[in-house]
């Protein structure tokens, strides 16, 4: 096994989809993300690689069309 098929076995992705109100800045999505691979990191005690996913219609949503709020 080498090191890259070690590490691809030990990374978590997270796909964040956001429904945002109004347009937002790139780097504060950025910074989102980035807090988002740190915190599911230390929860996961594994590498987290992550996308934030701004829609208007998550397909999450597709079944319940009922918007949830975030805990």
């Amino acid at each position: 096994m080498t090191q890259s098929t070690a590490t691809a076995r030990c990374l978590a992705c997270v796909v964040v989809y956001i429904n945002p109100v109004q347009p937002q800045d790139g780097l504060w999505i950025d910074g989102l993300r980035h807090q988002i691979d740190q915190r599911c990191s230390s929860a996961l005690g594994r590498p987290v690689l992550s996308e934030v996913i701004l829609m208007v219609n998550p397909p999450i949503h597709h079944l319940n069309p009922t918007l949830q709020a975030a805990p």
